[in-house]
C-alpha cells in the first residue's frame, strides 16, 4: 500500500469556520495527523453555521454541514486552555507538534498562553500560522472581517457580477482561497524547516490572500490606467462568452471561444458555416461588436438541446463548452462520479456523511480520509491515553475539574 504525502506530520488545530480549519483539513488528506483542539463549551462556530435556510438549528456535538465539509479526518480534543491544567496538556501536545495553525483575532492565542513566542519556546521547530482578516500588524489588524470582506476589500467584488450593479458578495469559496494559500505557506515552511532546522512564524491576512489572485487586474491599472469592473459573463479576449439557455427548466451550456479556429469550430457544430465570414463576425473585434447578435444566434441553437449533448457536440469541433451545473447536478454528474470525487464516509451518529476528494492525483502516494468529521470531544480519552500516557483516574479527574471533555460527558451539561 502507497503511504501518503505527509505521513507522519502532526497537526494542533485551532481553526475555526472554514478559512482556518480547512487548511488543516487538506494536510489531513494528505496524510498528516490533524488533531482539533476545542473549549468544552465555547466551541467551533462552524458546528453551529447554519448554511441551509429554514433547517433546525444543528446538535453541536455533530455540527453542521459547513463543519463536516471542513473538519473531515480530523481527532477531537475538547479541552479547557484557559485553565492552567488544561493548557499543562496543549503544550505536552506542543511538544510533539510540527504544526499549529489557528485563525482567532489577533492577539488571541497569546491571551490564552498559547502565543508563538510560548510555544516556540518549548518547540523551536514548529511551523507555526496565524490566518486573519488583516494580518497581525498593521493600521487595520484589529479590524474584524469574514469571506465577504475580505473578497471586497481585494476589489474581487467591484469585479465580478453584471454592469451597473453592485459588487458581488461572496462567502465560502473565499475563505477556500484564503485557506489554500495557507496550505502553500505551510507546506513551503516545512520544506525550509526539513532543509535548515528552523521553524517558523507565518502571519497570513485574508484579504491580502484573495488580492494575490488579482495580480494582473493591479497591474492593468498600474501600467494602463485602466480600471477593470463588472462585465457579466463576457470576457475580454473571447467571443463569444456566455451561458446560453438550453431546453431544461432553468438548465443552461457554457461557450468561451477564445481565437479563430474556434470560432469556425462552433459554426460548424451548430451547421451554419456561412457565420465564418459573416463581416459581423469575422473578426475578434467584430464579434465583440455584435456579441448580442451573437449571443442571439448561439441561444436559437442551444435552446432545442440538452444542455450536456450541447456541450459535448461543441467539444466535438474544438469549442470549450460544459454545462452549467448546480450542485445537484454536480454529484450526479458521470465525470465527478467517475473520478471518486464524491466520497462517502460512515458517520457516527448520522449514518453517513459525503466529502471531497483530493483534486490531484500522486503517482507514488495516497490521498484522501476514511473518517468523518469528529463529534466535540470524540477523541479526548484516546489523545490522553496514547498520546500523553495520561491513566484512567487522571483522565477522570480533569473530566471531574471541567479541564477536558469526553464524549460521554455531553449527556450531562456542565
Amino acid at each position: 500500500m502507497k503511504s501518503k504525502i505527509l505521513d507522519g506530520v502532526k497537526v494542533l488545530d485551532f481553526g475555526t469556520y472554514v478559512a482556518g480549519a480547512a487548511i488543516s483539513m487538506v494536510l489531513a488528506k494528505m496524510g498528516a495527523e490533524v488533531i482539533k483542539i476545542e473549549h468544552p463549551t465555547k466551541v467551533d462556530g462552524g458546528r453551529y453555521f447554519l448554511a441551509v435556510p429554514g433547517a433546525s438549528a444543528p446538535d453541536a456535538r455533530i455540527g453542521a454541514e459547513i463543519f463536516s465539509a471542513a473538519n473531515i479526518g480530523k481527532k477531537s480534543l475538547s479541552v479547557d486552555v484557559q485553565q492552567d491544567e488544561g493548557r499543562e496538556i496543549v503544550f505536552d501536545l506542543i511538544k510533539q507538534a510540527d504544526i499549529l495553525i489557528e485563525n482567532m483575532s489577533p492577539g488571541s492565542m497569546v491571551k490564552r498562553g498559547l502565543g508563538y513566542e510560548a510555544v516556540r519556546a518549548v518547540n523551536p521547530g514548529i511551523v507555526y500560522l496565524s490566518s486573519s482578516s488583516c494580518g497581525q500588524t498593521g493600521p487595520e489588524s484589529f479590524f474584524v472581517g469574514y469571506a465577504p470582506t475580505f473578497a471586497q476589500k481585494s476589489g474581487l467584488g467591484h469585479l465580478t457580477g453584471y454592469p451597473g450593479t453592485p459588487p458581488s458578495n461572496f462567502i465560502t469559496s473565499i475563505d477556500m482561497r484564503s485557506a489554500t494559500m495557507s496550505i502553500g505557506a505551510v507546506l513551503a515552511a516545512l520544506f525550509h524547516r526539513r532543509a535548515t532546522g528552523k521553524g517558523q512564524y507565518i502571519d497570513l491576512a485574508s484579504q491580502e490572500a484573495i488580492a494575490f489572485n488579482l495580480g494582473d487586474c493591479y497591474l492593468d491599472y498600474i501600467v494602463n490606467g485602466d480600471e477593470q469592473g463588472c462585465s457579466g459573463n463576457r470576457r475580454e479576449g473571447f467571443a463569444p462568452q456566455d451561458a446560453y439557455p438550453t431546453s431544461g427548466s432553468d438548465e443552461w451550456v457554457a461557450v468561451s471561444v477564445s481565437n479563430d479556429e474556434e470560432w469556425a469550430g462552433l459554426c460548424r457544430a451548430m451547421d451554419r458555416s456561412e457565420l465564418v465570414d459573416d463581416p459581423r463576425f469575422a473578426t475578434y473585434r467584430q464579434r465583440v461588436e455584435n456579441a448580442d447578435a451573437l449571443d442571439s444566434l448561439i441561444s436559437a441553437w442551444t435552446q432545442g438541446r440538452d444542455n450536456y449533448a450541447a456541450a459535448e457536440a461543441l467539444q466535438r469541433y474544438g469549442v470549450p463548452s460544459a454545462p452549467c451545473l448546480n450542485s445537484e447536478g454536480c454529484f450526479n454528474d458521470g465525470y465527478y462520479r467517475e473520478r471518486g470525487v464524491f466520497v462517502e464516509l460512515e458517520h457516527r451518529q448520522t449514518g453517513r456523511d459525503f466529502n471531497l476528494s483530493c483534486p490531484w492525483r500522486f503517482s507514488e502516494a495516497e490521498t484522501g480520509v476514511t473518517t468523518s468529521a469528529p463529534l466535540l470531544g470524540e477523541h479526548t480519552v484516546m489523545v490522553l491515553k496514547n498520546k500523553l500516557g495520561v491513566d484512567d483516574d487522571r483522565i477522570a479527574e480533569l473530566a471531574d475539574k471541567r479541564v477536558i471533555r469526553r464524549l460521554f460527558d455531553y449527556d450531562n451539561p456542565f
